[in-house]
């Protein structure tokens, strides 16, 4: 089990004496236990129980126990959950600003896209989302997502033309595949491998982990490595649950959700290179894309219907894009 480092002795008595009774909390993950995501989590739940001594207990509910991710923003957003960890795509239909790390081929890998949300892109998002009621723990690794299809050998943005693509519930995601001439597909996570065994898709996109994870993989085995979008999974608490700590609490708490960040994204890399040898063992070529400027200018069309009339996304893009 991965062990957090160690916390300062006036941090551990300012948790365990300011509160006796234990607080039942619930923390919601899509994800199934021994995804790189759910374990950070579950460290992160062992390190405030281990620092407060027991009074503050976290238990994670993964596989959407709790319900969907859209069910789940609205029950955190309320305070009927205590603490979650979203991916941005549906988030971002109730925090517009989070559009913005949605995007369609702004990043070119994960090291970017962390360098920029720790010169400031972070902390302007996440005053976004506290103001939806999201107080920002720490930023996971989402990964770099590609298509996979099931029947279909995908290169060009001409081959998507008629197909079904299972998509987030997120505005950027559905323009996002339009644009290649498909027809987006709302599918829970973790009905993705059911809906193409029924046949309501011929695709999905997702990072290589979650397509091994969930098992996609022995239904789609023709992978187009486009990673067309590279975006964060972000680490919350709700607001209303927020509010109630203390000071101390809440620095305490913050402190250990960054740590719980770095703890991510080490073992995102290692869930990477299994993901990789899995697909290997069982055959599977990611065929790498040719061309990606053929893709991003189908993709000019997201960029202005995302940014009309949004100053703030203008002056913002072309930063985070260098």
């Amino acid at each position: 089990m991965w062990q957090f480092p160690a916390v300062p002795m006036t941090l551990v008595f300012s948790l365990c004496c300011a509160v006796t009774a234990a607080q039942p909390l619930r923390a919601w993950s899509a994800h199934p236990a021994d995804s790189a995501s759910s374990r950070a989590l579950q460290a992160f739940a062992d390190s405030v129980r281990d620092a407060s001594n027991g009074r503050i207990a976290i238990t994670p509910y993964n596989n959407s126990e709790l319900g969907d991710q859209p069910e789940a923003i609205q029950k955190l957003a309320r305070g009927d959950i205590e603490f979650a960890v979203f991916n941005l795509g549906p988030l971002s239909g109730v925090v517009p600003q989070a559009r913005l790390l949605t995007l369609p081929f702004v990043f070119p890998d994960s090291e970017h896209m962390f360098r920029k949300l720790d010169e400031g892109l972070g902390v302007r998002i996440g005053g976004s989302l506290l103001d939806k009621g999201f107080k920002v723990l720490a930023w996971y690794d989402g990964g770099s997502r590609s298509f996979y299809c099931m029947n279909h050998a995908v290169r060009y943005p001409s081959d998507f033309a008629g197909l079904r693509v299972r998509v987030q519930d997120s505005a950027v995601y559905n323009d996002m595949v339009r644009q290649l001439g498909a027809t987006p597909v709302v599918v829970p996570f973790n009905d993705i491998s059911k809906a193409f065994q029924d046949g309501r898709i011929d695709c999905a996109e997702n990072n290589l982990p979650s397509y091994v994870e969930t098992g996609n993989y022995k239904y789609a085995r023709n992978v187009l490595l486009t990673n067309h979008i590279v975006t964060p999974e972000v680490l919350v608490v709700s607001r209303k649950y927020w509010q109630t700590l203390s000071p101390t609490d809440q620095s305490t708490l913050q402190s250990l959700g960054t740590q719980s960040g770095t703890v991510m994204r080490t073992l995102w890399k290692q869930q990477l290179t299994g993901a990789e040898q899995t697909l290997h063992k069982a055959g599977i070529q990611p065929v790498l894309v040719k061309d990606p400027g053929v893709f991003v200018a189908r993709m000019i069309p997201v960029y202005a219907s995302t940014l009309q009339g949004q100053d703030e996304f203008n002056q913002v893009l072309p930063a985070m894009m260098k």
